[in-house]
């Protein structure tokens, strides 16, 4: 089974879903702009603030954390919420790796079934997302070196278990 994470990075502009029938996740401002079945959001800050502007009411993956801010309080997601929190276990490194959005969207991936994942936009480079927008307030090489480092780990123990998991840049 194939899935695609969107990523916000620079590369994403690239991105055509053309032809592709699969499980379609959008990290956190991926989801403004692409179709997803699922949005991962890791905190409440971005889940309210993106909220209003996600292309039609896909699953939202968040955080314990997030589900019970009192700022969250009242808030009521169309497409349902999920709680990436619930499967925690699935995965030894992913207790630690699950800090950053992208790599929650990986193991929701994996734990609904999916053996091939593309991740689209994980530039792991820049201040600037795919519409030339700064969004974050975490952009910096420490923080890119960070998410690679754990996305490594990740992807090696998914690739033991007969997972094909990987990173499509397009030159931009």
């Amino acid at each position: 089974m194939h899935a695609r994470i969107l990523c916000p990075g620079p590369s994403l502009a690239k991105y055509s879903a053309e032809g592709f029938d699969g499980l379609t996740i959008g990290v956190n401002r991926a989801a403004t702009a692409h179709l997803c079945d699922v949005w991962a959001s890791n905190d409440w800050q971005s889940c309210l603030a993106l909220a209003p502007q996600i292309v039609g009411f896909p699953l939202l993956l968040t955080t314990t954390a997030s589900i019970n801010s009192p700022h969250m309080r009242g808030f009521v997601w169309p497409g349902g919420i999920k709680n990436a929190d619930d499967f925690a276990y699935c995965l030894t490194t992913y207790a630690t790796a699950r800090m950053l959005t992208m790599n929650v969207a990986v193991g929701f991936a994996f734990i609904t079934g999916h053996t091939d994942i593309a991740i689209y936009g994980a530039d792991w480079s820049g201040l600037l997302d795919f519409d030339g927008v700064a969004a974050g307030t975490n952009r910096n090489p420490g923080r890119w070196e960070l998410e690679a480092d754990l996305f490594g780990h990740l992807a090696d123990e998914l690739r033991s278990k007969g997972v094909n998991v990987y990173r499509v840049i397009h030159e931009l």
